[in-house]
């Protein structure tokens, strides 16, 4: 067999004794299976890695280990098999006791693979494109320090939506409308939908409410001067850019999708009920509410 032909697969972890030992142990079942595997130390020197090359990555780690490994794997069309070890594992949707069942089945060719729309992210300061990213889960503009209230110009293509002032504002995806977004008060987005969410952040408004458009439209939004403090925007709470009066953010459908491995419908409805504490129905009777 050509090397060429060789499919090679890494383990991306967050370093802990926990997750190590899961990590080698990956290694060794994959191998044996004779696909050649890397393991990857996660830190924070070390956040740039390029998986170019490889054919899955196994992420050991919480959600945002997930979003790390989708922002680099989804233009190479590399599959994600997102083992949770974090607090909430919402994304990270394999439980760790039950990798190897899954991984086989993935092997084999019996894995649900959902993929999932992602957001591309560009600011344009004095007509020169200064930032360019993709996120997974959303992308926030909001005070960098102190919160105060913001002005921010948003329009949808041609439409203009007004000036929103509130904390902040969320463009989230169907999978990010389970994170920031819904502690924000926003919609929970099925993720087979391909949508934005916009949602301010307590707007100063009562009459602003997150909206829900296609992810065929281009959102822009102008930073008009005289802001009470500093502006910044994030990309799924990983990268950071300080704004400036006038930059232009300009949010749209990333050309690729994020492909996560062993995730299905039924799986995404069941972290609702079991993770969001959707898990039954209030019943009154006699006078007291139980939990049905």
């Amino acid at each position: 067999m050509g090397e060429t032909s060789v499919k090679k697969s890494a383990v991306a972890f967050v370093e802990k004794p926990e997750t190590r030992e899961t990590a080698l142990k990956v290694k060794d079942f994959l191998e044996k299976r004779g696909r050649p595997c890397l393991l990857l130390s996660l830190t924070e020197k070390n956040f740039d890695i390029d998986f170019s090359g490889f054919s899955l990555v196994v992420t050991l780690g919480g959600d945002g280990t997930v979003l790390f490994a989708a922002r680099r794997c989804a233009s190479m069309g590399i599959p994600v098999f997102p083992v949770n070890f974090g607090k909430f594992g919402f994304i990270a949707g394999i439980p760790r006791n039950d990798w190897e069942r899954l991984l086989s089945d993935y092997l084999e060719g019996r894995a649900d693979i959902s993929k999932r729309l992602m957001l591309e992210v560009k600011v344009v300061r004095d007509g020169v494109e200064i930032f360019s990213s993709s996120g997974l889960n959303d992308c926030v503009i909001g005070c960098a320090g102190i919160s105060k209230i913001v002005a921010l110009e948003v329009s949808m293509g041609k439409i203009s939506l007004g000036e929103y002032r509130a904390d902040g504002i969320i463009i989230a995806t169907p999978t990010g409308s389970t994170a920031y977004s819904a502690a924000a008060g926003g919609p929970i987005v099925d993720p087979g939908l391909d949508a934005f969410v916009v949602n301010p952040v307590c707007a100063f408004s009562l009459s602003s409410r997150p909206l829900v458009i296609p992810s065929c439209e281009d959102i822009r939004i102008r930073i008009p001067s005289g802001q009470a403090s500093e502006l910044v925007l994030t990309v799924d709470g990983q990268e950071a850019l300080t704004l400036q009066a006038d930059d232009r953010v300009l949010v749209k459908q990333y050309g690729f999708k994020a492909q996560i491995i062993s995730y299905t419908k039924e799986v995404f409805y069941d972290a609702l009920k079991n993770k969001l504490s959707w898990s039954g129905s209030w019943e009154i009777t006699e006078g007291s509410r139980k939990k049905g």
